[in-house]
């Protein structure tokens, strides 16, 4: 694994996930790429922290969506470098330092909001077929559900499960 030191968060990444003591930032853009990176913030001693690489995403990714289930990170759509929309969810293992490619979204989507729910991903709205549209992934058996809408359309929102 590289390990790489920053003095302070990159400006260019985005997407702050947290886990546990740690902070997962993945993918963003930079003035010359789209970033395939994945940095953990890990407090270390008192209120000081350090900035270590993980492994890379397959492909760089922007507006995509990130959620923490069972020990795993899940990214889900975005857009490439290209500037493309994705239907790719990535699942990364905290544990073996591994991304793989789990599923494909029922459309591409970016600019969308996911979250755990049981054992389930719930991925609404962003820019899609339809922007109000509501999928949820059974992690277990591998499959998609739609169910209903959201009552407007939505994208670029925050997301939160209790």
């Amino acid at each position: 694994m590289r390990i790489q030191r920053f003095d302070a968060p990159p400006s260019t990444i985005t997407f702050h996930r947290r886990l546990t003591d740690a902070v997962y930032l993945t993918g963003g853009r930079s003035p010359s790429e789209t970033r395939r990176t994945l940095l953990r913030y890990e407090v270390t001693a008192g209120s000081v922290g350090e900035w270590r690489a993980c492994a890379d995403l397959s492909c760089g990714r922007i507006r995509h969506a990130a959620v923490v289930l069972r020990d795993h990170l899940y990214v889900i759509g975005g857009l490439n470098d290209s500037g493309h929309a994705l239907k790719t969810v990535s699942r990364y293992d905290f544990a073996t330092d591994r991304w793989e490619d789990i599923a494909v979204l029922n459309s591409t989507r970016y600019d969308c909001m996911a979250g755990a729910v049981g054992s389930a991903l719930l991925v609404a709205g962003g820019y899609n077929l339809s922007n109000s549209s509501v999928d949820i992934f059974k992690i277990d058996n591998k499959c998609w559900l739609t169910t209903s809408p959201m009552p407007d359309s939505c994208y670029g929102a925050g997301y939160a499960a209790m």
